[in-house]
């Protein structure tokens, strides 16, 4: 919903040069020139320890060594499969 609500009001900005968003919760969606673009009337809430607005490629990294070190286990990221793969054989490569 954030992120859905900074993005309209990027494409409405042109047409309603006051309008103010307030995103609540939004994931990182925009890179960082258009980041710029968008602070000026933008602003964004973040509630506490809300992880969605935190979340990054980098993170999601991050996060994925530690509990592999953590537990000694390979992690496997659910939901990628071939195109040409069964629900079978995904479920033997990420289990």
């Amino acid at each position: 919903g954030g992120s859905v609500a900074a993005f309209l009001g990027l494409f409405l900005r042109r047409s309603y040069p006051n309008l103010r968003v307030f995103a609540y919760g939004p994931p990182l969606s925009v890179d960082r020139k258009t980041a710029r673009r968008m602070e000026s009337f933008v602003t964004t809430v973040v509630h506490q320890n809300d992880w969605a607005p935190r979340a990054s490629l980098h993170t999601v990294v991050r996060l994925q060594k530690a509990a592999a070190e953590k537990h000694r286990a390979r992690v496997a990221v659910i939901g990628v499969s071939q195109p040409d793969e069964t629900e079978e054989e995904h479920a033997r490569h990420v289990l």
